[in-house]
């Protein structure tokens, strides 16, 4: 069976996890009170090694929609716009916003440009993504913006910041783009 999890160190410890498994079905439902145990989703998610595959490609997603906002606000910025315009529009759905889920975690940590303490560190989504770009050549699928963010990503490791949060690639953006996406000071 493989079972990775989703979630962070704080979220699990209330048993606020995802577990994705696969494998075996006789063998997953034999497990299942093992995995409810600590976990409040369990999915059976298909044959050995699709939970690997599921983690890797959700986890791959996540880091791009982050690297695309991280363009986004920072040409915003540049041309003149408010970060606090940026993010009320941004954040809404109805419109395409992109911004909701991850406004408030940003606003704690990239905003004010707090990369430490690491829940999920720059070298693990260097990992992540290169396991991504090598499945992709394996399957043959290009992975050009998967590509594009590992470099990056590399980028940033190079500069000494493979310990901070994933998202202090974002610097690297931001560096390029000669502006700092921050709130002003007394602002969520």
């Amino acid at each position: 069976m493989d079972s990775p999890v989703q979630s962070t160190p704080t979220l699990a410890l209330d048993r606020n996890l995802t577990v994705m498994v696969g494998g075996d079905r006789d063998v997953f439902d034999r497990l299942q009170p093992i995995f409810s145990s600590f976990s409040d989703r369990v999915m059976y998610v298909g044959d050995l090694g699709s939970g690997c595959v599921i983690k890797l490609v959700t986890n791959m997603m996540g880091l791009l929609v982050g690297q695309v906002m991280a363009e986004g606000l920072t040409l915003g910025m540049k041309a003149g716009a408010r970060l606090e315009d940026l993010l009320e529009i941004g954040s809404r759905p109805e419109v395409g916003g992109i911004l909701g889920p991850r406004r408030e975690s940003f606003s704690q940590t990239w905003f004010r440009g707090n990369f430490d303490p690491a829940v999920f560190t720059l070298d693990m989504a260097r990992k992540d993504m290169m396991e991504a770009t090598e499945m992709g050549r394996e399957c043959n699928v290009p992975l050009p913006m998967a590509s594009v963010a590992e470099e990056t990503f590399i980028q940033a490791i190079n500069k000494g910041w493979a310990k901070k949060a994933s998202i202090i690639s974002f610097a690297v953006q931001e560096e390029m783009g000669g502006v700092q996406v921050r709130l002003p000071e007394g602002t969520r």
